[in-house]
């Protein structure tokens, strides 16, 4: 059988087109360098200047120490407002936040009291006769009667 793939074949230069093809490879290669790569690794070096350092062990602790005292003192804004019992379930970021969900809650409060307050059905208001006689007041009765019965007239 007979090979029918190609062999490539090696192809060999005079030094001077050597040192021509290294001349031309090195200026390309400068080219792009300055064209491309330069600017690449500027744009990071300026990026690894931004970045921020990881925070410090004494950094961490101070931020704590913050976020507890920023919830300390929505506790307290809580309690001020009497609304002590609702500071665990409704989380809030700061201190003025506080104050917008207190106009809140003590809307929907205030709405909830008057719900729930005595609403009379069907109720007459009581004539002065009706209130003389729940008193057993015997001169009322007949006052309210006589002055019922002029009006009339």
């Amino acid at each position: 059988m007979e090979d029918t793939q190609a062999q490539p074949q090696e192809v060999t230069f005079t030094p001077e087109q050597q040192a021509h093809i290294d001349t031309l490879f090195e200026t390309k290669k400068n080219e792009w360098t300055e064209e491309f790569l330069n600017p690449v690794v500027a744009e990071r070096d300026e990026l690894k200047g931004k970045t921020t350092p990881e925070p410090s062990e004494q950094e961490k602790q101070l931020a704590e120490r913050e976020t507890a005292l920023t919830q300390k003192e929505i506790k307290i804004a809580f309690s001020e407002a009497g609304y002590s019992d609702f500071a665990d379930l409704i989380k809030v970021d700061s201190v003025e936040n506080v104050q917008e969900v207190v106009k809140t809650i003590t809307n929907i409060l205030n709405a909830r009291k008057v719900d729930a307050s005595y609403q009379p059905e069907d109720h007459k208001s009581q004539t002065p006769y009706e209130n003389a006689s729940s008193k057993s007041d015997v001169l009322g009765m007949i006052g309210s009667k006589l002055q019922q019965a002029f009006n009339r007239n």
